[in-house]
């Protein structure tokens, strides 16, 4: 621990403490100075440090330099009344002590430090985040704390709209959360936490679903019991697939354990069964459950009319998935979609650019041609169409060989019949 301390020299770490002082609003005396004669040194004998420096010059002389430490944290909010350009550098002083502490005392020392800095006004965030990352930064990277700085960090970048920071990050966190060693429970916290409030902004909706999936996929090898205690989260999951516009593949959601238990959940019923409606149903099966559910859409913050729009496109999706390589007329689209055939063509242009069909439009015709379609389930029915297709394809590809050996045999033959010259 010597060495920790050898590292700030003593008066540089009751600068820290003088500082502390003034920002308690502390008295503080004016200092003697140096004394030339025993008059003077008798004044130097009398001054009275402020509480806090006395404190901590306590500390100091008993060597209890895990309590200095420990004492300077537990005062750092303090510090966030510096100055802006003298902030960081005072945060550094304190990180760099924390960094050479008994492992077992850095919990309690990070959260000291967060807690504050989390709880501060918003004003001032790229600083505060800055700080928060040197703390980061700082600390081992097999440290369990780090993941509490980093909760720290996506509370802070939260309450500042600057999660935009973060998002390079999210590529490592499976890794991160293995170095960290921490417990299932707190990662499941960390990727709902992410999910929270990521999902309620404007930019990042679709990063928020995707941490509420891995939420979920962790409760996978979990028994029932387990899996109904999560509807709450599994439910929030329905909720923002349905609502994020881009989020057009439900089936990965459908298979998870735990939104398969809503099935019985008393208060997932129908979210599981609206879930269905956007796996494999159609505009026709939406209309009829939101009709049957009276304030079910609005009491679960969603959008009729956005569902309407997403059920449509999903519904062409369908409708072209099951002419893939054929034509489709305008006045069946009309049909599915439940709109003027005046309006399919706009339908079709929405369904290619959600990237859920290739087609070519036959104004002539009035029909399109489908070069491809997204499936919206694969399941048994599907891979059997695919076996039949695949059969078809390789048969077709047999006969295209046969006629080309056929043409090269009857080309060998001419050359044979050629009379010599």
């Amino acid at each position: 621990m010597r060495a920790a301390i050898a590292f700030f020299p003593g008066d540089q770490s009751l600068k820290l403490a003088q500082l502390i002082s003034v920002l308690k609003g502390e008295v503080q005396p004016p200092q003697p100075e140096p004394a030339d004669d025993d008059e003077d040194q008798q004044e130097v004998q009398d001054y009275a440090p402020p509480p806090f420096v006395a404190k901590i010059q306590d500390l100091l002389e008993a060597e209890k330099f895990v309590d200095v430490i420990q004492t300077y944290a537990d005062e750092s909010g303090l510090l966030l009344n510096v100055a802006d350009r003298e902030l960081e550098a005072v945060y550094n002083l304190l990180i760099a002590m924390v960094k050479d502490v008994p492992v077992k005392t850095i919990p309690s020392l990070v959260k000291s430090i967060s807690d504050p800095i989390v709880s501060a006004a918003p004003e001032r965030a790229h600083l505060r985040l800055k700080i928060l990352s040197n703390l980061y930064n700082s600390l081992e990277h097999t440290s369990p704390a780090r993941y509490d700085v980093y909760l720290s960090i996506i509370e802070v970048a939260s309450k500042s709209d600057e999660l935009d920071t973060l998002v390079p990050t999210f590529a490592h966190l499976d890794e991160w959360v293995v170095l960290w060693g921490i417990p299932l429970n707190k990662t499941r916290d960390l990727y709902r936490l992410l999910s929270e409030k990521l999902s309620n902004t404007k930019a990042f909706k679709r990063q928020g679903y995707e941490f509420a999936l891995k939420l979920l996929t962790t409760y996978e090898s979990s028994d029932a019991k387990t899996l109904s205690s999560v509807s709450a989260d599994a439910i929030r999951a329905v909720e923002l697939a349905v609502k994020i516009a881009v989020v057009l593949n439900f089936e990965p959601l459908h298979a998870l354990g735990a939104v398969q238990a809503l099935k019985t959940a008393k208060n997932g019923k129908d979210v599981f069964e609206l879930l269905k409606i956007f796996v494999d149903g159609n505009l026709k099966s939406y209309k009829a459950f939101a009709e049957n559910k009276g304030d079910f859409i609005t009491k679960h913050g969603l959008s009729n009319d956005d569902n309407i729009y997403k059920m449509r496109l999903l519904s062409l999706a369908s409708l072209a998935a099951n002419h893939v390589q054929g034509e489709v007329s305008y006045d069946v689209i009309a049909t599915e979609l439940n709109i003027d055939e005046d309006d399919v063509e706009m339908w079709v242009i929405d369904g290619i650019r959600a990237g859920l069909i290739e087609a070519k439009m036959n104004q002539l015709k009035r029909s399109i041609l489908v070069s491809r379609a997204t499936q919206r389930i694969f399941r048994k029915e599907q891979w059997d169409s695919l076996g039949t297709k695949l059969d078809a394809w390789k048969a077709h590809l047999d006969e295209m060989l046969q006629v080309i050996a056929n043409a090269k045999l009857l080309a060998i033959q001419g050359i044979d019949d050629i009379p010599a010259q």
